[in-house]
């Protein structure tokens, strides 16, 4: 199928979300003068709402597993904030970081602690030094899951596992480290899943047969996982979108 255009506005949107129940989008625009979220129905004739409009440039949201709430990044104020789909006061739940995730039984939520800093296509999701941390959905027991040095370079973009037992994540500027990595959530270990530095933000299929991963090139590439390992069961497989040259 060929890609069908959400919105129509002339700045720039990005970052877009899908609700979990595949009936309303999150995306970030900059129509107002600042970054700001906003939520459409995919629905014929549905609007864009504007979900923030505190100009604290908001940045990448992320839908908890029910759909009641959603999770952003404030690049203004810094840290990651937490407030209903529908509208509504937001939180803090963390002083830093970016990227949030949340896990498939939302419970807890995974984030990169290096803010965001470039929203080029090809631009670094994190610099050296960034690691991934996970905490309760309000904040508490926040902890880092992985340290600078294994591997070396920025880690950025968490994704859980539906099972919760693995989080994949991507690692810039470190050069032969660049690509997508899996870390142990019980303990910590780390391992390559494949070593491509235009891999940019995976996700986890549902029924974790795979990881799908974009980057700087119009392509999506599937990444066959062994759910039980936590490791490359096949060669990689690479998704031209169509209507993109």
């Amino acid at each position: 199928r060929w890609p069908v255009q959400v919105t129509t506005h002339g700045g720039l949107d990005m970052h877009p979300a899908i609700s979990p129940h595949g009936d309303a989008i999150a995306f970030v625009s900059d129509r107002s003068g600042d970054f700001e979220i906003y939520v459409r129905a995919l629905s014929g004739g549905s609007a864009d709402v504007p979900l923030t409009s505190d100009r604290q440039q908001n940045m990448q949201p992320a839908w908890t597993p029910d759909g009641r709430f959603i999770a952003y990044h404030a690049n203004r104020r810094g840290g990651i904030w937490v407030m209903p789909a529908r509208g509504g006061t937001a939180k803090q739940i963390s002083p830093f970081g970016a990227r949030p995730a949340w896990s498939h039984d939302g419970a807890r939520i995974a984030f990169q602690t290096d803010e965001l800093g470039d929203i080029a296509p090809n631009g670094f999701s994190a610099q050296a030094g960034s690691t991934i941390w996970i905490a309760n959905a309000d904040g508490s027991n926040a902890r880092a899951l992985t340290t600078a040095t294994s591997p070396a370079g920025g880690h950025a973009s968490p994704a859980w596992s539906p099972d919760g037992r693995f989080i994949a994540f991507t690692v810039f500027d470190s050069g032969t480290d660049n690509g997508v990595w899996i870390v142990s959530v019980e303990s910590g270990a780390t391992w390559p899943l494949d070593l491509n530095a235009s891999f940019y933000d995976p996700v986890f299929a549902g029924d974790a047969s795979a990881v799908y991963a974009t980057g700087a090139e119009a392509l999506i590439v599937r990444l066959p996982f062994d759910s039980k390992t936590g490791k490359l069961r096949g060669p990689r497989e690479m998704i031209p979108i169509a209507g993109v040259p």
